[in-house]
C-alpha cells in the first residue's frame, strides 16, 4: 500500500507537470532534452530532498510559463505581491505530498518513544516492492500494538545507505531524534528458474558505542545477543514457496527487531519498557516463542535461547516490581510478579521473585502467603541463605527458638550472599511489632552482625544476650548455642 501510495503521488505529479506544459510546448521545446532529465530525475529521487528541490524548481518554472500568458490576456499588473500567493500555496502542497509519501510524517511527530530507522540495500531495484511486501506488515503490526505504544519502527528510504559508514552519518546529523537503524542488505537472483530474496546480511547500528551491562548478576552484550538470536533462521524466500517461505522470514525479521528494541531499553534503564517489548516474544501460556528456521534445527539451540529469554524476562519483573515496591505502589509490584509466575514456567528464573513475594506478602499482613513462596523459593533453589532468614524470621514471630536455631545453623558464612546491614535494618524494624520476643530479635541480630558485619560487635551483643537471659529457662537453647557459636573463634 505504501508503495502504492508513492507511485500514485508521483503519477499525479509528473501528469500535473505535462498537462501544464502541454499548451506551451512550442515555448519549451528548446528545453525538451533538458526538461525531461528533470522531470526524470524528480520521479526517481521524489523522496529525497534533492528530489523535492528539483520538482520545486519545476513547478516555479511551469508556473511562471503559464501565468505569463494569463495576466497578459486579462492585463493584470505582475507584481510579486500578486505572484506569492499562489506560488506559497503551490510550494506548500508539494511539501505536504513530499511529506506524506517520503515516509517523513512519523519521523516528525516529535513523539518521546524508543525508535528504529529501517533501510535496505538491495541489488535490484525491481525487488524493492517485494522487500517492502516483507517489511510494511511488520511495521504495521507492531505499530497497532497498544503494548509497544512506545516503540516506532521508521521505514527509510531504500539504498540510502551504501556502507555501515553512512548509516552512521546519518545517526549522528539527522534532525529526527532516530538513533538506531537496522540496515539490511539483500540479495536477489534465481534458482532453477525461480526468483529469490535474501537478506544477506543485517545490522544494527546505533549512536552509542555496544557496551556491555551487568544486570542482576547476568552480562548482557547487545551485539552477542542479537548474533546467537539469529543463528539456524530462514532470511530468503523462493516465489515458488513464497507463503511458508515469507511468512517464516516476517517472524524472523519481526523477531530480531523486537529483541534488539528489548536488549537496548534494557541497557537504558528503561525496564518496564524492555519488558514489554520482550514479552512480545513469549506465548501467553508462558511458553517460549521461538521460531522455527528449518525442520532440521537444533533442538538445544532453541531451548538455549528460550532459557535466555526467560532468564532476562524474570530479572526484568525482578527489577520492575522492585522500583514499584521502592515507590510506594506495591500494587503495582504484586501485579507484575504474579504476573512473572504465570508468565515464566521455570522456576528457578523466578527464584528472586519468589523472595519479593514472600517479602510482600509479610508486609501485607498475610503471613501464609509469605510462607507459601517461601516454600517456592526452596523448591526452585534448594535451601538458600534467603530460605533459611526467612524461615528463621518466622521462627522468631512464632517465639520458636529451637526453629530459630535450626534456620541459622543452615546459613552459609558467605558475605557477598547476603547483605548483612540490610537484614539488621528489617529485623530491628520489626522487632518493635514483636516486643514478647525481644531476647529472639536481639539473638538474630547478634547473631548476623557477628557472621555478616562486623564480628567484634556481634559477639558483644550476643555476651550482653547471655548475661540477660542466662537464668531464664525458656531461652536456655539460645543461651547454649551462642556460647557455642562464640567458643569457636
Amino acid at each position: 500500500m505504501q508503495q502504492l501510495a508513492i507511485k500514485r503521488a508521483e503519477s499525479f505529479q509528473l501528469s500535473a507537470l505535462l498537462i501544464a506544459l502541454i499548451p506551451h510546448y512550442s515555448v519549451l521545446s528548446t528545453q525538451r532534452f533538458k526538461l525531461d532529465k528533470l522531470l526524470e530525475f524528480a520521479v526517481k529521487y521524489w523522496r529525497k530532498r534533492t528530489g523535492l528541490f528539483v520538482s520545486a524548481v519545476l513547478c516555479i518554472a511551469v508556473y511562471f510559463t503559464s501565468v505569463k500568458l494569463f495576466v497578459d490576456d486579462i492585463k493584470i499588473q505582475e507584481t510579486y505581491v500578486f505572484h506569492a500567493p499562489f506560488l506559497v500555496a503551490i510550494l506548500l502542497i508539494l511539501f505536504i505530498a513530499w511529506v506524506s509519501t517520503s515516509r517523513r510524517k512519523h519521523i516528525a511527530s516529535g513523539e518521546k518513544v524508543f525508535k528504529i530507522g529501517l533501510s535496505f540495500l538491495s541489488d535490484e531495484a525491481i525487488n524493492d516492492p517485494k522487500i517492502w511486501s516483507i517489511i510494511n506488515p511488520i511495521l504495521k503490526d507492531i505499530d497497532r500494538s497498544k503494548n509497544l505504544d512506545f516503540l516506532k519502527i521508521i521505514p527509510l528510504d531504500e539504498n540510502r545507505f551504501r556502507n555501515r559508514e553512512d548509516v552512521g552519518k546519518y545517526i549522528a546529523s539527522n534532525l529526527f531524534d532516530i538513533k538506531n537503524v537496522l540496515w539490511l542488505q539483500v540479495e536477489s537472483g534465481q534458482i532453477d528458474s525461480n526468483d529469490k530474496v535474501l537478506i544477506k546480511r543485517g545490522t544494527f547500528v546505533c549512536e552509542r558505542p555496544y557496551d556491555g551491562v551487568i544486570f542482576h548478576g547476568t552480562r548482557i552484550d547487545i551485539r552477542k545477543e542479537v548474533l546467537i538470536r539469529t543463528v539456524n533462521k530462514s532470511w530468503g524466500y523462493l516465489e515458488k514457496e513464497s507463503l511458508i517461505e515469507k511468512r517464516r522470514l516476517k517472524e524472523n525479521l519481526k523477531d530480531i527487531i523486537l529483541y534488539y528494541a528489548g536488549i537496548n531499553l534494557l541497557c537504558l534503564g528503561q525496564f518496564e519498557e524492555s519488558l514489554k517489548t520482550l514479552k512480545v516474544l513469549y506465548h501467553s501460556d508462558g511458553q517460549p516463542k521461538i521460531v522455527e528456521a528449518k525442520e532440521t534445527q537444533d533442538v538445544s539451540l532453541q531451548n538455549a535461547l528460550a532459557e535466555r529469554l526467560g532468564e532476562i524476562l524474570a530479572k526484568l519483573y525482578t527489577q520492575v516490581s522492585h522500583d514499584y515496591h521502592n515507590s510506594n505502589q506495591n500494587e503495582k509490584a504484586f501485579k507484575f510478579l504474579l504476573e512473572a509466575e504465570a508468565v515464566i514456567q521455570d522456576n528457578g528464573a523466578n527464584y528472586w521473585n519468589f523472595v519479593q513475594l514472600a517479602r510482600l506478602y509479610y508486609e501485607a499482613g498475610d503471613l501464609n502467603k509469605a510462607t507459601l513462596y517461601t516454600d517456592k523459593m526452596e523448591a526452585s533453589k534448594g535451601f538458600t541463605n534467603e530460605v533459611a532468614l526467612n524461615r528463621g524470621f518466622f521462627s522468631v514471630i512464632k517465639g520458636d527458638s529451637a526453629e530459630l536455631i535450626k534456620n541459622y545453623k543452615r546459613l552459609r558464612p558467605n558475605k557477598s550472599r547476603i547483605n548483612g546491614v540490610d537484614v539488621l535494618a528489617f529485623l530491628n524494624r520489626e522487632s518493635s511489632k514483636f516486643p514478647q520476643h525481644a531476647a529472639l530479635f536481639k539473638y538474630a541480630m547478634g547473631f548476623i552482625k557477628m557472621n555478616y558485619v562486623t564480628y567484634s560487635e556481634g559477639r558483644k551483643e550476643l555476651g550482653k544476650l547471655i548475661s540477660e537471659i542466662r537464668t531464664n529457662p525458656d531461652y536456655s537453647k539460645i543461651t547454649a548455642h551462642c556460647q557455642l557459636i562464640m567458643a569457636k573463634r
